[in-house]
C-alpha cells in the first residue's frame, strides 16, 4: 500500500482540497498506520508549550562555549600527539644514522651502500613476487584482493578521520 501522499499530507500545514480530504479520510479508515500518524499529530498539536526556565538561553550559550573548548583542547591533543609519534618515529629512525656518521663517517657511507643495495633487491624481490602472484593467481580473483587492500586502506583512513572530525549533534 503507498502511504506517501497520505503522509505528505498529514504531516505538512497546508490546508486540503475536498477531493483531497475524502481521499485521506477513506484511507485513515482502513490504514492503521496512517491513522496512528494522524492521532500523533493531533496529540502534538494538542500538548501545551512550556516555557523555558530563566536564563536558559545563557545556559545554553555557556554550555555551548564549554563544548567547544573542550572540542578544542580534544583536537589539539590529538594532533600533539601525531605529531610527537611522527617525530617519535622519525627519531628511531635518526638516531642511529646520526650517531653512525658522528662515530666514522666511512662507516656510515658503507651503511648507506649497504642500504642502497637492500632497497633495489627489495625492489626486485617485490617485483618478482608480483610477477609470479599474476601468473598464478587467476584474474577473475585480482579485484577481490583489489577490493580488500582498499577496504583496509579505507578503514584505517577512517580511524584517522575519526581523530580530527567535528562531532556534531546534541550533547546530554
Amino acid at each position: 500500500m503507498n502511504h506517501q501522499p497520505f503522509e505528505t499530507w498529514l504531516l505538512e500545514d497546508k490546508i486540503l482540497a475536498p477531493a483531497e480530504k475524502r481521499e485521506l479520510d477513506a484511507h485513515l479508515q482502513i490504514c492503521k498506520i496512517c491513522s496512528a500518524l494522524a492521532e500523533t499529530k493531533l496529540a502534538l498539536f494538542a500538548a501545551r508549550t512550556v516555557s523555558p526556565a530563566p536564563g536558559f538561553a545563557l545556559r545554553f550559550r555557556q554550555r555551548l562555549v564549554a563544548l567547544k573548548t573542550a572540542e578544542q583542547r580534544r583536537r589539539l591533543f590529538g594532533i600533539l600527539l601525531f605529531i610527537a609519534s611522527g617525530v617519535g618515529i622519525i627519531g628511531i629512525f635518526l638516531v642511529p644514522i646520526f650517531t653512525s656518521v658522528l662515530a666514522s663517517p666511512t662507516g656510515w657511507l658503507f651503511d648507506m651502500a649497504s642500504l642502497l643495495a637492500f632497497v633495489v633487491a627489495a625492489l626486485q624481490t617485490f617485483r618478482l613476487f608480483l610477477s609470479t602472484a599474476f601468473q598464478i593467481v587467476p584474474a577473475k580473483y585480482w579485484a577481490a584482493i583489489l577490493l580488500a587492500f582498499v577496504s583496509v586502506g579505507a578503514l584505517w583512513f577512517a580511524s584517522v578521520w575519526h581523530l580530527f572530525r567535528r562531532p556534531q549533534g546534541v550533547f546530554a
